[in-house]
């Protein structure tokens, strides 16, 4: 019989238990709501870059590429060590929604390397000719993929984010 998929509600945080030889997942009530500052903390870092970049301040750039980079760093690494191992984890009994997890999840890890790569190419100095006539162009590609990739994750991943026991499997057609 196929499984369904459904969602309930429970009280309980209780830690979750991986298989043999993996580590723990744990449930932190407060993971989304870091994550959502972190990214509204970046969207007005990289606002205040692309206007640095319209006015040509190279100097102004530089630094608010640094004001970027710490949140965007930093959910990050949260986002690769606590919510997608946990939502891996609560969502192994269904094929389909973790496939479909992992694929979302690694497009979303492609393009953050690629922002990265992009802001990290603009961190060092002193530019070549070649980044002083590109950095405006790479620099609104990278602020258009990480508008893209956060809506990903706030409509689609960080609602998926439960306490245990909120993820039921229903046996039937």
């Amino acid at each position: 019989m196929p499984l369904r998929f459904s969602l309930g509600r429970e009280r309980a945080f209780p830690s979750a238990r991986a298989p043999a030889g993996e580590f723990p997942v744990r449930f932190r009530p407060r993971l989304v709501q870091e994550l959502r500052q972190d990214h509204d903390e970046a969207r007005a870092a990289m606002r205040a870059l692309l206007d640095a970049c319209r006015r040509q301040a190279v100097d102004d750039v530089v630094a608010q590429l640094g004001r970027f980079g710490e949140p965007f760093r930093r959910a990050g690494l949260l986002k690769s060590v606590q919510l997608y191992p946990y939502l891996h984890w609560a969502l192994q009994r269904h094929r389909a929604a973790a496939a479909q997890l992992k694929l979302l999840q690694h497009g979303i890890d492609s393009a953050t390397m690629r922002i990265d790569a992009a802001a990290s190419r603009y961190l060092d100095s002193p530019w070549s000719r070649a980044q002083r006539e590109h950095y405006a162009r790479d620099l609104a590609q990278a602020a258009q993929l990480f508008a893209r990739t956060a809506r990903q994750e706030e409509s689609a991943v960080f609602p998926l984010y439960m306490p245990p026991g909120n993820y039921r499997y229903v046996d039937g057609g």
